[in-house]
């Protein structure tokens, strides 16, 4: 990947990672894919070639950022 996108790119992943449910995650994979499938295929072909454990992963990260926005109010 072109430094240039760096940035971006992961901007757009982060949208995936940081979604509060698992429908959000899958829209904002989907628009991640329709926006870098061109020019970086491999990144939305892994996101959903390891959902499962991904998923897993994210609904941990998805607790742990409720629990911390609630603790914080």
């Amino acid at each position: 990947m072109p430094w240039k996108d760096y940035k971006p790119v992961t901007s757009d992943v982060r949208r995936i990672y940081q979604a509060v449910t698992e429908e959000e995650a899958l829209l904002a994979l989907d628009a991640f894919s329709e926006c870098w499938d061109d020019k970086c295929p491999q990144i939305s072909r892994s996101w959903r070639a390891h959902w499962d454990n991904f998923n897993t992963l994210g609904s941990v990260i998805r607790k742990v950022i409720r629990k911390r926005i609630i603790s914080d109010r």
